[in-house]
């Protein structure tokens, strides 16, 4: 009897464990499933998010370019008139420069009058049309001058557009320069992430698109990207663009993903749309965590049944290895660093970290020389370092989940800039962390680089207008708050109109970099230099009283006479001083220094006088 029930119950569990496989098989089926559906939908959001970040990046360089040329001596130049065919070159090359010096390789611009002609286009020889008629935001420009910005459609192509008003020093308005920049430098951005995009520009802008570049059409929608991939064009044009692709979330389709982002101009209305393309095995699946845990506990539950029965349970361990090799595979295909740790030591690593520290074979070879990963992390503003003041690293991500996080790192003698994400990967007394690290080195050099150009006057090399108009607002508050001294001083170089009558502009150009070079050596690490416009320059002195800085000018002064410039001789300068008085804003500020100014050339120049 005895051994008759232990067969009965031995079959039993034998049908039960058998029952639970079955069960187990198909919940991880239909979880890989369901988790491949999380990443498409987590990265239709990402990447859309991305894109507008780029978008808004390439609009804000696209600003700095036309507010830097607005400027520039060759944009006013052009606009006070002179000869075409010296302007229409000095415009080229500009063009050219950008070109060169940034990652744009698609750059025009066009100077226009302030009635609203175009003097010159860099992209071709017409000139002297009136765009008023044409052209909406100029008939705006023409009646109301200011800084204005969008994307819109032209007859070539869609395109980023910015105009800047240029005025002369004193503020009276020239004319207005306007850049052009194309999208080509976003589809190349979205291609080292594994994307091939199309740009399509909606069908209404077909017949205003008379001159398009590319000449490819795809029911009627303008493919305005240049090097366009044949198999994309294929893919879509086997789509029911409107039913199908504008119109979703994310569509999977012959193997790839397929997700939408609409573009608007400045009104709101959707004018074209960027259409990322992706293989399906190029996926990074995520919600790792979620997916291990499932396994446990289908292990947990299955070992419970299956103890008295060794080779169903051997049979079903075999199952649960072969999902996590499975999803290991899955993680290696990541680009991203991907580092299981609990914030000491690295427990577990993706292809891509040894892709990365390619001197080690294995982590332990890794740990014999480096603890964490953090201990590489470098100490510097703005950057996560291994302590942040009394917390750990990972204890401060975890406490600012909505902020961004980055970490630079040295390694090789290079330095690299990643951005850093942390989830919770098992939770017990010692936390378990998924640590991702995707390198943005290259994006924030290109950041930095644009940033620099935008702030530095184009001819001198040190700060523009539009970087001390910064600098004087952060400098005026930081000396209301802590109560310091700021000093202002504003020069001008003497009679600079008639070395330019005289010797000519290439001469005037010699001028402003001999004496810039001259004050750069006379001033502080913390002083700062701009060209405010013209042949005026404002000096900011942190923490210098009017007596203090009223010595340095004269010190300025006398360097600046005893000055031998090549093929002009001896110039002269005068200058105003001023001090942050306890009832200043900026322009109370400005308008002292300025009257200072005034002062010095109305008691006949080459002088110092302070107010």
């Amino acid at each position: 009897m005895f051994n008759k029930t232990k067969v009965i119950s031995t079959t039993l569990i034998a049908a039960l464990g058998f029952v639970l496989i079955l069960f187990a098989v198909d919940y991880f089926q239909n979880k890989v499933k369901d988790l491949q559906s999380l990443a498409y939908t987590k990265d239709s959001k990402e990447i859309k998010k991305q894109l507008q970040n780029m978008i808004e990046e390439k609009q804000k360089a696209t600003v700095a370019i036309s507010i830097a040329l607005a400027q520039s001596s060759l944009i006013k130049e052009f606009l006070h008139g002179g000869s075409y065919t010296k302007n229409i070159k000095n415009l080229h090359n500009l063009s050219a420069e950008l070109r060169k010096n940034t990652f744009y390789k698609n750059v025009w611009l066009q100077i226009i009058s302030p009635q609203g002609v175009s003097l010159a286009r860099s992209w071709s020889d017409k000139h002297g049309d009136s765009l008023i008629k044409v052209r909406e935001d100029i008939q705006e420009l023409v009646k109301h001058p200011m800084q204005i910005s969008g994307i819109s459609v032209g007859k070539y192509t869609i395109s980023f557009k910015s105009i800047a008003c240029v005025r002369d020093k004193n503020h009276k308005l020239l004319g207005f320069i306007e850049t052009i920049t194309h999208f080509n430098s976003i589809s190349k951005e979205l291609q080292k992430q594994n994307y091939d995009s199309v740009l399509l520009v909606d069908k209404k802008y077909k017949k205003q698109l008379v001159n398009n570049l590319t000449n490819e059409f795809i029911d009627n929608y303008y493919v305005a990207n240049f090097h366009t991939k044949n198999y994309a064009l294929s893919l879509l044009r086997s789509l029911d663009l409107k039913n199908q692709t504008l119109n979703s979330n994310y569509l999977i389709s012959k193997h790839y993903y397929f997700t939408t982002y609409p573009i608007h101009n400045i009104n709101k209305q959707v004018i074209a749309y960027f259409i990322l393309i992706k293989d399906i095995d190029n996926f990074d699946y995520e919600k790792r965590d979620d997916f291990i845990t499932s396994v446990e506990m289908m292990l947990a539950l299955s070992l419970i049944v299956m103890f008295l029965i060794i080779i169903l349970l051997y049979t079903y361990s075999a199952g649960i290895n072969k999902q996590k090799k499975y999803f290991h595979n899955i993680v290696d295909t990541a680009s991203e660093i991907i580092i299981i740790t609990d914030g000491d030591h690295a427990l577990d690593a993706n292809e891509a970290f040894f892709n990365f520290f390619d001197e080690y074979k294995t982590l332990q070879d890794f740990a014999k020389e480096i603890k964490c990963v953090c201990d590489l992390f470098i100490k510097e503003n703005g950057y996560i370092s291994k302590n942040m003041g009394k917390t750990t690293w990972y204890e401060f991500i975890l406490a600012h989940p909505k902020d961004s996080h980055k970490a630079k790192i040295v390694y090789k003698n290079k330095t690299y800039i990643f951005t850093i994400h942390l989830k919770i990967l098992e939770q017990t007394n010692t936390n378990i962390y998924t640590l991702a690290l995707s390198d943005i080195t290259q994006s924030e050099l290109y950041k930095d680089r644009l940033e620099h150009i935008s702030k530095t006057d184009m001819l001198t090399g040190i700060g523009n207008r539009y970087k001390f108009d910064e600098d004087i607002h952060r400098e005026l508050f930081r000396a209301k708050r802590y109560k310091s001294a700021l000093s202002l001083i504003m020069l001008d170089i003497d009679f600079f109109k008639q070395v330019n009558d005289t010797y000519g502009h290439d001469a005037g150009d010699n001028v402003l970099i001999a004496l810039s070079k001259e004050v750069v050596s006379l001033l502080r690490y913390s002083d700062i230099f701009c060209r405010y416009g013209g042949e005026e320059f404002m000096i900011i002195m942190p923490e210098i009283t009017l007596i203090e800085s009223k010595i340095s000018a004269s010190r300025i002064k006398k360097h600046i006479e005893e000055l031998h410039i090549k093929g002009v001789g001896k110039i002269t300068i005068s200058l105003g001083v001023t001090e942050l008085k306890e009832d200043d804003n900026v322009i109370s500020l400005l308008k002292r220094v300025d009257k200072a100014l005034y002062v010095s050339k109305k008691e006949g120049r080459n002088r110092v006088s302070c107010l």
